[in-house]
């Protein structure tokens, strides 16, 4: 207590204000998670993709395996992030920014499985993806 104030600030507020506050929070929170991980896992597709294109352009086969390779391992955290952000935005399922965040996610996953598929083929050689 200074001069007769209490320290926080709180001028008798009840346990159920401090609740909605702490509850709203901590869903600005979640929604700042799952937002994050969905452009996470855009921004690793759109890297998967771009790793695919230089694996299909690379004329011989021997210089199209570490491309593709970074193509599927970034395929792989895109999937792993858009996991993520699917489960953490299944907490505002009930609203229209879940459902956006879970379509960009799931989106993101099956573009990088593309790309992915599409650079493995580069390297072994077979152009029909």
């Amino acid at each position: 207590m200074i001069q007769g104030e209490p320290i926080g600030g709180d001028h008798g507020g009840g346990w159920w204000e401090r609740a909605a506050e702490g509850l709203f929070v901590v869903a600005l929170f979640l929604a700042a998670v799952a937002a994050c991980l969905a452009r996470a896992a855009q921004g690793f597709e759109l890297w998967a993709g771009r790793c695919a294109d230089l694996a299909v352009e690379t004329r011989a086969r021997v210089f199209a395996y570490p491309p593709a390779g970074m193509a599927r391992l970034l395929a792989t955290a895109c999937s792993a992030t858009a996991s993520m952000a699917a489960f953490v935005a299944m907490f505002f399922g009930w609203s229209t920014f879940g459902a956006t965040i879970q379509e960009r996610a799931h989106i993101a996953r099956d573009n990088a499985a593309v790309n992915a598929a599409r650079a493995r083929a580069a390297a072994r050689g077979t152009r029909s993806v």
